[in-house]
């Protein structure tokens, strides 16, 4: 992956944006939760396609392991603004 946006998640972790490594024309974007080795070099490994995430928030909420409850202000503000858009979408699909 070569990261075009990183956020801290603790301590020692961090959460990346960027080019996928599996594609060399720099086209797909994927998501990478990242931890680091004891050389403090980031290890290989959790990298996904970004459209897989929203499959994967359902997921995590349909089985109870992600609630609101858990998520910080400014992230649910944001996924509350995100969801609104898709509603509206939604709704005049229909």
């Amino acid at each position: 992956m070569i990261p075009f946006q990183v956020r801290k998640y603790n301590d020692k972790d961090e959460l990346r944006l960027g080019w996928a490594s599996w594609d060399e024309n720099h086209s797909n974007i994927s998501a990478k939760y990242t931890w680091f080795d004891k050389r403090g070099r980031a290890c290989r490994g959790g990298e996904v396609p970004i459209e897989a995430l929203p499959q994967m928030l359902a997921m995590a909420i349909q089985s109870g392991h992600l609630r609101a409850e858990d998520l910080t202000a400014d992230d649910l503000k944001l996924l509350a603004e995100f969801f609104a858009v898709a509603k509206k979408k939604l709704s005049r699909a229909a």
